[in-house]
């Protein structure tokens, strides 16, 4: 046994938790989007040696694990990586930097990058590599927000993590520079989820993203102090909020009132989707 270091994260990331522990349903929601598209990947992972690129706590390499013939999951964040917990079988964690794997080429014949490139600066790099780890005839599937569903036209991405955002066309077009075959869908939900997800994104994008670092990133310690300046303002003027309060939350939900069938990809509704996926072929 060791230590965990004590190192400050911030960045925007989800990290899984025990049936029963989601209080608040967008976080709940997302989780399930993320797990729909690794449920998506592992259809075509059977047998095959994948690459999951930004995998975050490992929760989507364990389900990859459960049809590939081996699963290298990679992350930036040794942090991330420390919180993987069960480990799966046939699956290495390894930290590395995205634009500079510390892989073979021609290694894998499936690589996955879920919510990952919008984060990246240098996306020519990062497509160069993921393309340099494949083998001839590999793929590569990718998702990512679809921008036509989250920004009007020409506006800057909100969300403080994101260099930039993609639309059908761009993603297309950016893809289509690495790979000779490049196949855009759209991860759709339930009309009910499609909603909670609009009216989320018609919200204050400060006060959303404040609550996102609130609730995944900030350090128990931090959100005291954070609570404790909020209640100092407003003390002598009405009774102080907590700070879950001051943030505003989903309103109360069942978990099992959700599940990943919720969520489907589908190649005749990209517009409307919620994210895109590009699925991409190595000739």
């Amino acid at each position: 046994m060791f230590d965990c270091p004590k190192v400050k994260e911030v960045t925007e990331r989800i990290m899984p938790r025990r049936a029963g522990e989601w209080k608040d349903r967008d976080s709940y929601l997302m989780f399930l989007r993320h797990l729909a598209a690794y449920y998506f990947a592992r259809t075509v992972a059977d047998g095959l040696s994948v690459l999951d690129l930004g995998c975050g706590a490992g929760y989507g390499a364990a389900i990859i694990a459960e049809t590939a013939q081996k699963v290298i999951a990679l992350d930036s964040s040794l942090m991330a990586l420390l919180a993987v917990d069960p480990r799966p079988a046939k699956t290495a964690f390894i930290t590395g930097d995205g634009v500079r794997l510390p892989l073979h080429n021609k290694s894998f014949d499936l690589a996955v990058s879920f919510q990952v490139i919008e984060h990246i600066r240098d996306e020519a790099q990062y497509l160069n590599e993921v393309r340099r780890i494949l083998v001839p005839g590999g793929r590569f599937i990718i998702s990512t927000p679809n921008r036509a569903l989250r920004l009007l036209p020409f506006q800057p991405p909100f969300n403080p993590y994101h260099v930039r955002e993609y639309d059908r066309r761009s993603l297309r077009k950016t893809l289509s520079r690495w790979f000779t075959e490049v196949d855009i869908q759209g991860l759709c939900a339930t009309p009910e989820i499609t909603a909670i997800e609009e009216k989320r994104l018609k919200q204050n994008p400060v006060r959303t993203y404040m609550k996102l670092i609130a609730q995944e990133v900030l350090p128990h310690a931090a959100v005291e102090t954070i609570r404790g300046f909020v209640r100092g303002i407003e003390r002598g003027h009405r009774p102080p909020l907590t700070f879950q309060e001051s943030l505003g939350d989903s309103p109360p939900f069942k978990e099992d009132a959700y599940s990943c069938d919720d969520f489907w990809v589908d190649a005749d509704r990209v517009e409307t989707s919620l994210d895109l996926i590009g699925i991409c072929r190595k000739i």
